[in-house]
């Protein structure tokens, strides 16, 4: 008999970049927004009044740094997004200049992103293994990085 766990939904996307020249970002970091299924409705539902709320247009995904640049903006979003119950977040944030010199994350953007992705992945787990209520299984998506290799990460 096959037994199926209840779900959590988990939302990753990155801040920062996997460069390394002198105008890069100094941390790389990625966020999972963590929610039960049935959460899931109310999540959405902010979402959507946030997107409303700051005229996104249809089709386009609410951006940070696009749609949510002033201060007054960001506090809206942030009080919109904290008030849905049951939200977890999981963040792994790597200081660039920390990682050896040697070490292929220095030089291997693709490594660097999918080794920062397997942590996350890592703290999704243990989150849903953890959930109030009993172990849940996860159901994730990734943001879509513009000209990243995706299929590297799958694999």
């Amino acid at each position: 008999m096959f037994f199926q766990r209840p779900l959590v939904r988990a939302y990753v996307d990155e801040t920062g970049d996997r460069g390394t020249t002198a105008k890069a970002s100094r941390y790389f970091a990625m966020v999972a927004v963590v929610i039960a299924d049935e959460d899931d409705p109310a999540l959405r539902s902010a979402i959507s009044t946030c997107r409303t709320q700051l005229s996104v247009p249809s089709g386009k995904p609410l951006h940070w740094s696009e749609h949510v640049k002033r201060f007054p903006r960001r506090q809206y979003v942030a009080g919109r997004l904290a008030a849905v119950p049951g939200v977890v977040l999981n963040y792994v944030v790597v200081e660039k200049a920390a990682v050896p010199a040697h070490a292929g994350l220095k030089t291997d953007q693709v490594l660097f992103y999918n080794y920062v992705a397997g942590l996350v992945v890592e703290r999704m787990l243990l989150t849903a293994a953890e959930w109030p209520g009993g172990a849940r299984d996860v159901v994730a998506s990734f943001g879509h990085v513009r000209g990243f290799p995706h299929q590297q990460t799958l694999e």
